[in-house]
């Protein structure tokens, strides 16, 4: 990942305005959580990083302190994840047949609460856990098999315009006022997954594309992350895009361009719950409060698939 200076990430955090911040994050601590020292803090509060002055010290936003991090290439555990991450993005595992094995791990919203906890799933998990889920669960996990797309699709020049797009674009964390702002992206060239994704619809739309959004998980081992991509009628069948994510993955250092082209449908990565524009977060629910999951994942090759249970709670 090429690193920027503080001057250049300040002025693009400073393209969101602070009413829109939630200044949370104390000063300590977060030279452990986003690998930020002083000596940095110092220097990012004299290029006019966003804060607040309590009896308590300065307050930060998280996304301002995470678009820091990764702008930067800070050591931080979001970095050492990222780092395990490309271990299992290899160009080869595009050409696997397979599957993952999804695990989710959750815990009472409510501790203390009386009663016995009774669990259920939510949409987001019963899309990918086919099979009678009526019932509450038990035990604080569930394993299940997810199909990832594997279907095999070079778009060509059709996507050209598109692909340009994507790649005058760049990853910056905004908050939720901002992620259907096509304004913002036009302005700023920033954009979340689902902002970039909507701003590239409509690009592919004007070139005469018929698309559609979709949202799922995007899977690296072992922590899959919630994500969003768009897919495009081609003949009688919808078939997945997302050079904006790879592209970004590139620049991050992540991936290689020649083992995941742009104009390409990612394959092995992406296992979809929906077409909408983003995901539901209900996984498991606890008497109507989402539940904090976890979520892992595990590759299992073709010839060892069928060793994955159909069903397995505790």
């Amino acid at each position: 990942m090429s690193q920027e200076s503080p001057q250049m990430v300040v002025a693009r955090i400073r393209t969101v305005g602070d009413q829109h911040r939630n200044f949370s994050v104390v000063r300590a601590g977060i030279q452990h959580k986003y690998g930020i020292d002083d000596d940095l803090v110092e220097t990012l509060l004299d290029l006019g990083l966003p804060h607040r002055r309590t009896g308590g010290g300065l307050l930060f936003d998280q996304f301002d302190l995470e678009n820091v991090s990764s702008s930067l290439d800070l050591d931080c555990p979001e970095r050492v994840l990222l780092r395990r991450w490309s271990r299992s993005l290899g160009g080869g595992l595009q050409h696997e047949r397979g599957a993952y094995e999804i695990r989710l791990d959750w815990r009472c919203p409510a501790p203390g609460h009386v009663g016995a906890c009774q669990f259920t799933v939510g949409p987001s998990a019963a899309a990918m856990m086919p099979g009678d889920l009526s019932e509450p669960l038990t035990g604080s996990s569930l394993v299940r098999r997810a199909e990832p797309l594997h279907q095999a699709h070079d778009f060509g020049s059709a996507l050209n315009e598109v692909v340009a797009a994507a790649r005058r674009l760049m990853f910056h964390r905004i908050p939720e006022a901002f992620t259907q702002d096509l304004g913002y992206v036009a302005d700023t060239g920033l954009a979340d997954c689902q902002l970039a994704n909507m701003y590239l619809r409509k690009i592919a739309e004007d070139v005469g594309l018929t698309v559609r959004p979709a949202a799922g998980l995007f899977v690296g081992v072992p922590f899959p992350a919630r994500h969003v991509w768009f897919e495009v009628l081609v003949s009688d069948r919808w078939v997945a895009a997302d050079p904006f994510f790879l592209h970004t993955l590139t620049c991050w250092g992540l991936i290689r361009a020649e083992d995941w082209p742009l104009h390409h449908s990612p394959r092995n990565v992406l296992v979809r719950l929906a077409a909408l524009p983003t995901v539901d977060r209900r996984f498991i629910i606890h008497d109507g409060q989402l539940a904090p999951v976890r979520i892992l994942a595990r590759w299992v090759p073709a010839s060892t698939g069928d060793e994955l249970a159909g069903e397995q709670a505790r």
